[in-house]
């Protein structure tokens, strides 16, 4: 139970401390230190495991990248999407930190790493990387794309993600995957401003 908590806290608290805190730039700052501080105090209790290959998922990433910003206005978002507009150098670190370091770390331990084997097993840890089942696939691809706005290229990511995981068969993967996908949309978000697109 305790190896659970310490991935669903920091998503819990990494979704909800925006609601707390308005100011979108103070927000970022305390999910960096926060949910960061986490994170790297239990790093070695998340036993993530690591290849030395990882073109698939960078392939992957780039796949989930262009999905994402090629349907976009395509569809309809669920609920507001508001805009994180950089105002200083500081506030695109802020974004860049969250978006990129922290989020799919956050995201995959809690949603494959956790969410997938816990529906498999509810002793989750004794499931190994990358069993697949039905449910399992279908309540975290549903989960991960109604958790965003941009839900239809959310439930696509949360099958490309699943797809690394059942291949690869470790975390370390779909983070780098997820890592890929994030880096290139702040990357075009950057070049063209398109600051809802984060």
């Amino acid at each position: 139970m305790i190896s659970g908590l310490i991935e669903i806290i920091p998503f819990i608290l990494y979704i909800i401390i925006p609601f707390m805190i308005k100011d979108q730039f103070l927000s970022y700052i305390l999910k960096i230190i926060i949910v960061g501080g986490i994170l790297i105090f239990f790093w070695d209790k998340y036993k993530i495991r690591w290849k030395t290959n990882y073109s698939f998922p960078i392939m992957a990433g780039l796949v989930i990248f262009i999905v994402w910003v090629g349907l976009e206005g395509s569809y309809p978002l669920l609920g507001e999407s508001s805009a994180y507009v950089p105002l200083s150098f500081a506030h695109v670190i802020a974004k860049l930190v969250g978006m990129i370091l922290l989020a799919p770390v956050i995201e995959e331990l809690f949603v494959r790493n956790y969410l997938h084997r816990f529906m498999i097993n509810t002793e989750y840890e004794k499931v190994k990387h990358g069993t697949f089942t039905w449910p399992a696939f279908l309540i975290t691809t549903a989960f991960f794309g109604l958790a965003h706005s941009r839900w239809l290229v959310g439930l696509i990511t949360g099958v490309i993600l699943n797809f690394v995981y059942y291949r690869q068969k470790n975390i370390g993967s779909c983070i780098v995957a997820h890592y890929a996908a994030n880096l290139a949309l702040a990357i075009f978000v950057l070049l063209t401003a398109s600051w809802s697109l984060w």
